[in-house]
């Protein structure tokens, strides 16, 4: 819990201190007439964080998705260390069975880069602006997500909790922080929440990735699978909830009338406020 406090604190100052200089670089890097105010960034990240938690706290959904993944959760876990013994040989401390490196190492930094790339997606002027919407709230999911996977990690000091044996690190104890994954959850996310609100030319490539994630973390003893498990239903969480946040924004700016017109006839209107 110390560690989780820590980690708050430095967030915090950093980010007071970043302020400046960030608002500095929005200047920069757009025209005089689309300068970004900061402290409106601000309040619309805290906003959207505050009503996408709402989300996830607030509605059944929430535990109807716990439903499915805790048995999910429990059978992985029943067979974690067979999985792992495919990958892991106790006997000598080595990996086995191992992909390539550059696999496993797009797995790993892919995260945060595809991240990163979805979230500078508001910068464009060629992007779809429900897209944009959709990317705007992104940024305060992730940082949701990012934010209770860091609790949950720094609090469970339970043997599920301990990372794989791994041939690259010590052969006489274990990490703890191993549940859940913290590169499923963001994978899940991003998948769940573009996929559910663009279709499947966002969802099934995202996905795809999500799973290559998922294989690439269990084959390299990073996690076993009942952590990546838990990494996806955190994911899978999130990112309903987000898509329930913006259907009920569009909802909210949607108005859809029947009328009646000099002839008598039936007249349907639709208008959307931007």
């Amino acid at each position: 819990m110390f560690k989780v406090l820590k980690f708050s604190c430095w967030f915090w100052v950093g980010s007071i201190c970043a302020a400046p200089i960030l608002q500095h670089s929005f200047n920069l890097a757009v025209s005089h007439k689309q300068r970004w105010d900061f402290t409106e960034l601000f309040n619309n990240f805290v906003r959207d964080g505050v009503e996408l938690n709402k989300s996830v706290f607030g509605t059944l959904d929430t535990m109807r998705v716990l439903t499915w993944v805790l048995p999910a959760y429990l059978i992985a876990r029943s067979v974690d260390d067979d999985i792992h013994s495919c990958f892991y040989l106790d006997s000598q401390h080595k990996n086995v069975g191992q992909m390539p490196k550059f696999p496993r190492m797009v797995a790993d930094k892919g995260v945060p880069l595809l991240a990163v790339l979805l979230m500078m997606m508001p910068l464009s002027h060629q992007i779809d602006q429900d897209v944009k919407d959709t990317s705007k709230l992104f940024i305060s999911g992730l940082a949701s997500v990012s934010a209770m996977r860091t609790v949950i990690k720094y609090s469970l000091r339970a043997r599920a909790s301990l990372r794989p044996w791994n041939g690259l690190f010590s052969s006489c104890n274990r990490a703890l922080g191993g549940f859940p994954s913290g590169h499923m959850a963001a994978a899940t996310y991003m998948a769940v929440t573009y996929g559910l609100r663009h279709g499947a030319g966002w969802g099934l490539p995202l996905g795809a990735f999500a799973g290559f994630v998922f294989m690439a973390s269990l084959n390299s003893n990073r996690h076993y699978a009942s952590q990546l498990v838990g990494g996806f239903g955190l994911g899978l969480i999130y990112g309903l909830a987000s898509d329930r946040v913006l259907k009920s924004r569009f909802s909210e700016n949607a108005q859809i009338g029947l009328d009646i017109d000099s002839v008598g006839r039936p007249v349907l209107s639709a208008a959307y406020q931007f």
